[in-house]
């Protein structure tokens, strides 16, 4: 059996404020037990699949112990040039541009 912890204690467990836990709950991020108290391990587990707390994805990177990389515009901007485009994204563009809008619209009055 995982530990039961208060919603303060958690909330020092994972680096955030108590009302941040209880946000957190009334979401329905992650259940409480019927005691009110909360499966630490449990609820760390379901956090971490929607990357929550943000500040442990986004403190600067692997190598500063803050879990993914966050990449700058900078970084991003100077790759090279890819086709963001997939070919069902492409069929999709090809479609909306071959509409004739002439067809879907009324004649203009004078």
């Amino acid at each position: 059996m995982s530990e039961s912890v208060s919603v303060r204690t958690f909330a020092r467990m994972m680096g955030v404020s108590h009302t941040t836990v209880r946000r957190w709950l009334r979401d329905g991020y992650f259940e409480p037990r019927p005691d009110g108290t909360i499966d630490a391990a449990a609820a760390e587990q379901a956090l971490a699949a929607f990357g929550l707390p943000r500040h442990r994805f986004e403190g600067g990177g692997a190598d500063a112990g803050g879990g993914e990389y966050r990449v700058s515009l900078a970084e991003i901007l100077a790759r090279p040039a890819v086709d963001p485009f997939s070919a069902a994204a492409e069929a999709v563009v090809a479609k909306v541009l071959a509409v004739d809008l002439d067809e879907m619209l009324p004649p203009l009055e004078d």
